[in-house]
């Protein structure tokens, strides 16, 4: 794997989101052919840290649009 910068917010928001819906989808994927209304322990902590992990990415990108605007929002 060739490691790359990530130079912009855009560009951290699209890998993310590639990252987020591949943990979504590992989820589901998990969840074939079991009680949706029961889900196993492991497929519930499974589901709750791609949702912790897409909501963590938002913040992230939120936080760094507002470090870096013209203002900076009191952020030196």
């Amino acid at each position: 794997m060739t490691k790359r910068k990530i130079a912009t917010i855009e560009e951290f928001e699209d890998k993310s989101g590639e990252l987020i819906h591949a943990a979504f989808a590992m989820c589901e994927a998990g969840m074939k052919g079991a009680d949706k209304r029961r889900p196993k322990p492991q497929q519930a902590a499974l589901a709750a840290a791609a949702a912790s992990l897409r909501e963590s990415a938002k913040t992230f990108a939120a936080v760094a649009k507002v470090s870096n605007s013209p203002s900076k929002a009191g952020f030196q």
